[in-house]
């Protein structure tokens, strides 16, 4: 019974103390009053009383907000409505009274239920913080609210940076038995309370690569008066010893003793920063090392063992791996110092000798060599004759095709351009390298056509296959997340936006023209141009500053708004909250920032100078132009900001488009295929014709 009493205690006392502050707040307010009256007179009686009642609800609680309001009433009534000094009504005063009982009962019942939301959120968190399972929760919109300390070691994402990313990019789920990647999928499940239709048994891949193979569970989060507030992802480790491992640093001999029965392939990238988390943007490190990455992954999940080999330079380890069955292995060639992709063809003979002696040391096998671009080709090429394995060459793009492109921008400076991009011995040793190779992969139709034609490649041996999107991260959204997305980036009006890296090639001024074009029919949009990576060297930097010159030469200095580095796991947020996206390269092999744009369902406009929009159907999946006439690209943005039932079209059907034709995977069972089905020369694939290859289309 005393223990009761000491319990009980607590409550009656601040009780009575809430009530006091209550009759206190109210009596200040009378007294404030008094002194405005001759200004005032009786209108408004309650207009003192009303910040009086809301500060007593958010401060103590709904129950005195109620007695806050009750009290009110007493003395303006008893002196400010007339008759003064008595306590008597007329039908007016009773709509006044009732007015103020309402709009003071409202904002306690509402100051109620956020209190009441915002002691479950925490009572929920501290419960969450203390479990043993890997627990996050997302909004009812699938984007992550919380991350618990077990979800952050086998995610090995920092809790505050997940916070705010949608479900389906920050986790990355594959299935235990087929190996199919999960993440959207899941997200869709979750968001549409079908996740009980999914897998129970999950394998969580973490941001390097490593897996955890986990059991799955979702539930709703319900507030005290029974509201969604969101889901409950649960992942229980089915291997104690997972999430130990998840820190545990692997060091070079391990990875190297590392043996498997899978087949090795080799992929061969050498230019660029090639790495698990690559930083996209930086100087020679975009598409291709994209493709290079994602291709190997999707390869590896088709039942193969990947090494990636580039150059090592700068303070890069010489082996990282990217999953369990990806890793990339450097060797270094030229020094420490980053070297250009034209030049690197100078140092190749250093790259050839160190690679083999690696593997020749650790008796590496590999079945067959995949390399990429013309440095990557030549090193390819010395290891496939060396290794006596079949090399594939993927070219990216052609030094005859971008060399026309060039000359017909550069109008006449064909020295300059020789010296910068070393035509001459690029041609030369492509041409060499694709009568050498044993199969080349085009990645367009163009580019198909021109090994062909140009190159007089035989047609047995080209091939087409396009890159590839993740489609784990890279999808539409509705319109309410796609609004609290443009919220949270700062978006308020109307926004063309261009992602890539800063290049004379991507035509960024081509595009600030356009833009003067159609701001001039459309002045409340926005040009956001998201150029470069996190650093700039020192020609990005020159380009950098005369985009800004011509900016504020074109008077368009309130309306274009520059960025450089996107990271990764934002990167699809930013294409989902754009308007309008422009690829205006003067030449373009291919536009992988066009697909994933299109994919995350943003209305695209592409250049007439490259691969992709010959695979486009004009007003159906995208908009193309040529970026050299500012008015008709110009005019094709202008169309989809001024169109809303153009615009949605675009954003539909080009999703759906993207999404049939370019994911990652498929491109890995083309590949692999193709690769599989190569045995005599009687058995190699036909060429497949431009029409069919990109689904018959126009």
């Amino acid at each position: 019974m005393n223990a009761n009493k000491a319990t009980l205690a607590p409550s009656i006392v601040g009780g009575w103390s809430h009530a006091g502050w209550v009759l206190l707040a109210v009596a200040l307010a009378t007294i404030l009053r008094f002194p405005v009256q001759p200004v005032i007179h009786n209108t408004s009686p309650f207009l003192f009383y009303l910040p009086v009642v809301v500060a007593v609800a958010v401060v103590f609680g709904p129950k005195f907000g109620l007695l806050a309001t009750v009290v009110s009433i007493m003395p303006a009534n008893y002196f400010w409505m007339a008759p003064e000094r008595v306590f008597a009504v007329d039908f007016g005063d009773v709509c006044q009274i009732l007015g103020f009982s309402f709009v003071g009962c409202s904002v306690s019942w509402l100051t109620g239920a956020a209190r009441k939301r915002k002691q479950l959120e925490e009572h929920l968190r501290a419960t969450l913080a203390s479990m043993g399972e890997a627990l996050v929760t997302v909004d009812e919109q699938g984007r992550i609210v919380y991350v618990n300390g077990m979800a952050q070691a086998l995610t090995e994402w920092n809790g505050p940076d997940a916070v705010g990313c949608m479900v389906g990019s920050a986790l990355h789920l594959v299935a235990e038995d087929d190996q199919r990647w999960l993440s959207a999928a899941f997200q869709m499940a979750v968001r549409d309370n079908e996740s009980a239709s999914f897998p129970r048994q999950l394998i969580i891949v973490s941001k390097t690569g490593r897996q955890h193979r986990v059991r799955q569970s979702v539930s709703r989060i319900l507030d005290a008066n029974g509201r969604s507030l969101g889901y409950a992802l649960l992942f229980h480790p089915l291997e104690a010893e997972d999430v130990l491992a998840v820190r545990r640093p692997q060091r070079d001999e391990d990875l190297l003793q590392a043996r498997s029965e899978l087949p090795r392939l080799a992929m061969v990238s050498t230019h660029g920063y090639v790495s698990a988390r690559p930083p996209l943007g930086a100087a020679d490190t975009g598409g291709q090392v994209v493709y290079v990455l994602e291709l190997a992954k999707r390869l590896a999940q088709l039942g193969h063992q990947v090494d990636i080999w580039t150059r090592q330079f700068e303070d890069q380890p010489q082996i990282e791996p990217v999953n369990e069955r990806v890793r990339i292995i450097r060797a270094p060639c030229g020094g420490r110092n980053f070297i250009a992709k034209e030049r690197l063809c100078d140092c190749l003979g250093e790259w050839n000798a160190n690679a083999l002696r690696f593997i020749r040391t650790h008796g590496l096998r590999y079945e067959y060599i995949n390399s990429h671009y013309w440095d990557g080709g030549l090193a390819g090429q010395f290891l496939s004759k060396s290794l006596g394995v079949p090399h594939i060459h993927t070219p990216h793009s052609l030094g005859l095709w971008k060399k026309r492109q060039a000359e017909a921008d550069a109008g006449g400076e064909a020295d300059k351009l020789e010296e910068k991009f070393n035509f001459a011995r690029r041609i030369l040793e492509e041409e060499s390298l694709y009568v050498a190779a044993d199969m080349v992969v085009a990645t367009t139709p163009e580019q198909l056509n021109i090994l062909a034609r140009d190159y007089e490649v035989p047609k047995a041996k080209c091939h087409m296959i396009p890159p590839g999107y993740d489609e784990s991260r890279f999808y539409p959204v509705s319109e309410a997340t796609r609004a609290a997305v443009r919220r949270r980036l700062g978006f308020t009006t109307p926004v063309v936006e261009a992602i890539g890296r800063l290049a004379d090639n991507k035509g960024y001024e081509l595009l600030i023209k356009a833009f003067a074009v159609a701001q001039k029919r459309a002045p409340e949009a926005v040009l956001q141009l998201a150029v470069g990576g996190a650093t700039l060297t020192r020609s990005e930097s020159v380009l950098f500053e005369r985009l800004k010159g011509l900016v504020q030469e074109l008077g368009l200095a309130d309306n274009v708004r520059f960025r450089t580095f996107i990271p990764e796991e934002h990167l699809a947020d930013y294409y989902r909250a754009a308007d309008v996206f422009v690829l205006s390269s003067r030449y373009e092999p291919f536009g992988m920032t066009a697909v994933e744009a299109m994919a995350c369902g943003t209305p695209t406009v592409l250049t007439v100078h490259g691969g992709l929009h010959q695979a486009v159907s004009f007003g159906q999946h995208g908009l193309y132009a040529d970026p050299f006439d500012p008015e008709d690209l110009g005019m094709m943005i202008v169309k989809i900001l001024k169109h809303p039932r153009l615009r949605a079209q675009l954003s539909r059907e080009g999703a759906q488009w993207a999404r049939s034709m370019f994911t990652w995977t498929g491109v890995a069972q083309q590949f692999a295929g193709l690769v599989e089905t190569k045995g005599g020369e009687g058995d190699a694939p036909r060429e497949a014709s431009a029409r069919e290859t990109w689904g018959g289309v126009d």
